[in-house]
């Protein structure tokens, strides 16, 4: 129960969370009361630190909800929470980090964390499931984990900040940003192919949005990549939006997710700086206020091109 307390009250983590979060909230409503519509995108942190609602208002007219949070919460209260800001007319941008659909998900702790202090357990539903987690599940995944306890004391015994980011520097939009710079390191590499629980959920979630008018497409967010793994990321990309195809409209990037610019990531190689996030949002939306999305033929073609076998084969190189 002190476990408990501590997780959902006095967590710097998920006091971060909770802050951010309901300054999402009234972001989201203040549109809803001034716009017929409007757009919300989600995903882990690599959305929250790349899509800045308030730019693609000013300059571009686009109602925009960013509703990132982060990827350790599981893509089943990502995916919850979002949907409870959508209304009859709106549009749903899937912007999960590749890995949050190429693995099993299994409804991280922090997930369950989130939802209980937000009040919303709800947010930990699964319709897509033949089955749904016990009671003991949410139970155990309220107590603190003993590397948080030890990190947590670790940091008390060198007075080092509590936590990395802090909700004053969430602009009113929700983009989060941070000052710290560390070298983003290798490409985020993700799995080869999507897993069947996988793809239960993207065929429950484009119903449940044509069920309730929402218009839904797929944006791959940004991700660093030294230049020497570049095409192999690109490829690894184009492999994995040739399955997602199959259910979801894609946004079409040009690029692919792929940035080879060190200097445009924060502190990994899926936080975007503030500069580049401006960059980001702007290319953002204008794919979506013309609804430009790749089409089938188009990504097979990038396959043929990039000589990319099926999902189950090994990625080649380049010719």
């Amino acid at each position: 129960m002190l476990g408990a307390l501590y997780t959902v009250k006095l967590s710097p983590e998920m006091r971060f969370w909770d802050g951010i979060a309901q300054i999402k909230q009234a972001w989201a409503g203040k549109l809803s009361q001034e716009y017929p519509s409007k757009v919300v995108v989600y995903g882990g942190s690599s959305c929250t630190f790349s899509l800045d609602g308030k730019r693609a208002l000013d300059r571009f007219g686009l109602p925009l909800v960013n509703c990132g949070l982060g990827a350790g919460m599981g893509s089943t209260v990502l995916t919850n929470w979002a949907l409870s800001q959508l209304r009859r007319g709106d549009t749903l941008i899937l912007a999960l980090e590749p890995g949050a659909l190429t693995e099993v998900d299994d409804l991280p702790a922090m997930g369950v964390q989130f939802a209980v202090s937000m009040h919303a357990l709800a947010w930990t539903e699964q319709p897509w499931q033949q089955t749904r987690p016990g009671w003991f599940n949410f139970v155990d995944a309220l107590r603190p984990g003993g590397t948080q306890v030890f990190t947590m004391l670790a940091k008390c015994a060198s007075r080092a900040p509590l936590f990395r980011y802090s909700v004053a520097d969430c602009n009113p939009s929700g983009l989060e940003h941070t000052q710290v710079r560390l070298p983003p390191g290798g490409f985020p590499g993700h799995g080869a192919s999507i897993p069947p629980e996988r793809r239960a959920f993207l065929k429950w979630l484009c119903e449940w949005c044509a069920n309730h008018g929402v218009r839904v497409a797929y944006s791959l967010p940004w991700g660093y990549s030294p230049r020497e793994a570049a095409q192999s990321f690109r490829e690894s990309n184009i492999r994995f939006l040739c399955q997602l195809s199959e259910f979801i409209p894609i946004l079409k990037d040009p690029r692919l997710g792929v940035q080879e610019d060190a200097e445009k990531f924060a502190d990994t190689n899926w936080h975007l700086t503030e500069k580049a996030a401006a960059e980001r949002t702007d290319e953002f939306a204008r794919q979506v206020q013309q609804w430009s999305v790749w089409s089938p033929e188009e990504l097979a073609t990038l396959q043929r091109q990039c000589n990319i076998a099926g999902p189950s084969d090994t990625v080649r190189s380049s010719p």
